[in-house]
C-alpha cells in the first residue's frame, strides 16, 4: 500500500470518528520514522568473487520489505552474478540465469514465494513488456529483480529502489543502493499536522 493510499483511508477514518486523532497520530509517525530508516542508501564493496555471498547477505538484510528493485550497470558488470547471489541468500535452489531471451524467469525463496527475475535487455518496444505482463508482476507483491531498467524506465513503479553497480579500476565492484525514499513520510507528516494542528514538528 503506498502512503497516498494510506493517506485516504486514515482521513476517511477519522471523518467517521474524530476520536481516533491520538491513535492515528502515533500510527503515522510509526510509518513514517519506518519508512525513512528503511531508504538509506548503502554501499557495498566486493573486493573478490569470494566476498559475493556475504555481500549478498548485506544487501538482503537492508532490502526491508521493499520488493521492486532495478539494477543498472554496464554490459559484464556483474548484474547477473549479483542476482543470482542474492537469491541464493533467500534460498532459492533453482538454476538461476539471465532470462535474456525470455524476459523474465521465476525461481521459489525458501519460503516457496516467487521472486521474478528480469532482463529487459532485448526488449524494443515497450508493448513487449505490457506482453509479459509485467504489471500483473510488479503489483503481485513479490521480490522483482530487475536487469536493464533503463530500457522501461517510464514504465518502472514510482517505488522502485534502483541498485547501482559499478566496477573499480582495481577490478573491485560496488553496489550502491538507492538512498532515496520517495515523500512519503513528509506526506503523511503534513497529513498529521493539517489533522492536529498544535502538534509539535519535532515529533513528526
Amino acid at each position: 500500500m503506498s502512503g497516498q493510499q494510506l493517506c485516504a483511508i486514515i482521513l476517511e477514518i477519522m471523518q467517521i470518528d474524530p476520536a481516533l486523532h491520538f491513535s492515528v497520530v502515533s500510527f503515522c509517525c510509526n510509518f513514517a520514522a519506518e519508512k525513512t530508516e528503511q531508504f538509506t542508501r548503502m554501499d557495498i564493496t566486493i573486493s573478490s568473487i569470494e566476498q559475493i555471498a556475504s555481500s549478498a547477505e548485506e544487501f538482503v538484510s537492508a532490502m526491508g520489505n521493499r520488493k521492486i528493485f532495478a539494477f543498472y550497470g554496464k554490459m559484464g558488470v556483474g548484474k547477473t552474478t549479483f542476482i543470482k547471489a542474492v537469491c541464493e541468500t533467500l534460498g532459492v535452489t533453482d538454476v538461476i540465469n539471465s532470462p535474456t531471451f525470455a524476459i523474465v524467469n521465476e525461481y521459489l525463496d525458501g519460503n516457496d514465494q516467487p521472486i521474478y527475475h528480469f532482463d529487459f535487455y532485448r526488449i524494443k518496444k515497450e508493448e513487449e513488456v505490457y506482453d509479459i505482463g509485467f504489471e500483473d508482476y510488479v503489483s503481485s507483491g513479490n521480490l522483482c529483480l530487475m536487469e536493464w531498467p533503463e530500457l522501461i524506465e517510464d514504465l518502472l513503479p514510482e517505488e522502485t529502489v534502483r541498485v547501482h553497480i559499478e566496477e573499480r579500476d582495481d577490478g573491485s565492484r560496488v553496489v550502491t543502493m538507492d538512498g532515496e525514499a520517495d515523500e512519503e513520510p513528509d506526506m503523511i507528516s503534513e497529513m498529521v499536522s493539517d489533522i492536529v494542528p498544535d502538534i509539535t514538528p519535532d515529533i513528526i
